[in-house]
């Protein structure tokens, strides 16, 4: 055989084994559980392409395909945009809420705010005439000027300042003036309803009481009660002082008067017994308001109303101011040469004290008490000097800083020699004292 003939032989027998192959496969189809006379068509798959009310562009046509994402288009153009109006629509609410939340606390501040001026206005209007006529009449000191008071930004007073003709040179602090807190510790202030006027006043220095009559120009203050202990019998004491005042406001006389009382329980306030006159105290003013002079009557004292009512001494001060230093002469009636005499206080342009002397009319007695202040404008020490020398110095020493201080002020006294030396000194606080030796000059320890 041939090499050609062996070639178409094995090429016939490969086209009958692949037809042998496609006959096998069509029986394998016809070997299935459905009848053999079924038209079996080819198998596809036919899947549900819409799964929800949305199309996918994919299994429907252009147009359809186009007019949903139109559709979608449009349902995401109304949904942002409400979304912008119901954001605007928020904020705008916002926004107005926030601008009359605003308005109600700038109208509440500003209420408020005038509520404060309006209460500082009224104080600044009474106090001052009731401070000067409270402290005159507790005062057994000469008040001779008080400070005026303001409304310092729009919530508080400047603090009020009474200024007096001291005759203690052994204070600490600063006994020629009495401050009033009225800014970060104001007294307590109690006003009747009606009028707004201040019926009582409650503070460091004193607490009094207020009542008004028809007349404007007189007012009535109450102090504290007290009692008066006696071998027959307690007596309960009521001071009352009448206030009189011109028409520029200035105090023109103050009559003290005494209700004494029965004492029941001890302590409390029995029937009342009689009224003392106790002293009248008159001023004088010139045509700027400075005090010119000022008397005091004093009246002897009674223990029952069968005591008569008599005068025991009468005294007067006239005042002359030149610049900074004030000169008071003091008279007495009956005349006295010992305490009658001149006193010269000095002060410097702040208001600090500086000296303070006196020379009476015998001339028996001439005394010049020195005062030195620290950066505070405290008391730091006390010179006195009598007939021209220094023989007494008083030390004032403040520990207010120290927490582990026994004693927040001491005064310490300081005797001093011929030689000008002090050689004695003693602390009146702890009561030790310490001495210097003459020749080395040293201090001893402080001992008891």
């Amino acid at each position: 055989m041939k090499y050609s003939e062996l070639k178409t032989l094995l090429s016939s027998m490969l086209l009958f084994g692949m037809f042998i192959l496609s006959v096998t496969g069509l029986r394998a189809q016809e070997n299935s559980d459905l009848p053999k006379h079924l038209y079996r068509p080819n198998n596809q798959v036919i899947n549900d392409t819409l799964k929800s009310d949305t199309l996918r562009p994919s299994t429907i046509e252009p147009d359809a395909k186009q007019y949903v994402q139109d559709a979608q288009q449009r349902d995401s153009l109304a949904a942002r945009k409400q979304h912008i109006l119901d954001s605007l629509s928020a904020r705008e609410e916002f926004i107005r809420d926030s601008v009359l939340a605003r308005e109600a606390f700038v109208r509440d501040s500003i209420a408020r705010r005038q509520q404060i001026i309006d209460s500082l206005t009224q104080l600044t209007a009474q106090l001052p005439r009731l401070l000067d006529a409270s402290l005159k009449a507790l005062s057994e000191e000469i008040i001779f000027r008080t400070t005026a008071i303001r409304i310092v930004g729009d919530s508080t007073l400047n603090d009020f300042a009474a200024y007096k003709l001291t005759y203690d040179f052994t204070a600490p602090y600063t006994p020629w003036k009495i401050l009033i807190n009225l800014s970060d510790k104001p007294p307590v202030f109690r006003f009747d309803k009606p009028g707004g006027r201040i019926t009582g006043i409650e503070s460091p220095q004193f607490t009094c009481n207020y009542t008004y009559g028809r007349n404007p120009e007189v007012l009535v203050i109450s102090t504290g009660s007290t009692i008066l202990n006696r071998r027959t019998g307690n007596l309960y004491k009521q001071p009352v002082d009448s206030v009189f005042f011109d028409k520029n406001g200035n105090v023109i006389k103050i009559k003290k008067y005494i209700q004494y009382y029965n004492v029941v329980n001890n302590y409390d306030r029995g029937s009342k017994l009689f009224l003392h006159l106790d002293y009248v105290k008159e001023y004088q003013y010139n045509a700027a308001g400075q005090m010119t002079r000022f008397g005091l009557i004093k009246f002897c004292d009674r223990r029952k109303e069968s005591d008569p009512e008599k005068v025991c001494t009468i005294t007067r001060f006239n005042i002359e101011l030149q610049g900074n230093t004030y000169r008071i002469t003091r008279t007495n009636d009956p005349e006295n040469n010992y305490s009658d005499g001149t006193y010269t206080y000095v002060f410097s342009p702040q208001d600090v004290l500086q000296s303070a002397s006196f020379r009476n009319v015998s001339g028996n007695e001439n005394w010049k008490n020195i005062i030195e202040v620290n950066e505070e404008g405290n008391v730091s020490r006390y010179l006195y000097e009598k007939n021209g020398a220094i023989r007494q110095t008083l030390l004032v020493n403040y520990y207010h800083e120290d927490p582990s201080a026994q004693y927040k002020v001491e005064t310490i006294s300081c005797t001093f020699e011929e030689d000008g030396i002090s050689y004695f000194q003693k602390n009146n606080t702890t009561g030790k004292i310490r001495m210097r030796d003459r020749l080395t000059l040293e201090w001893s320890p402080w001992h008891e």
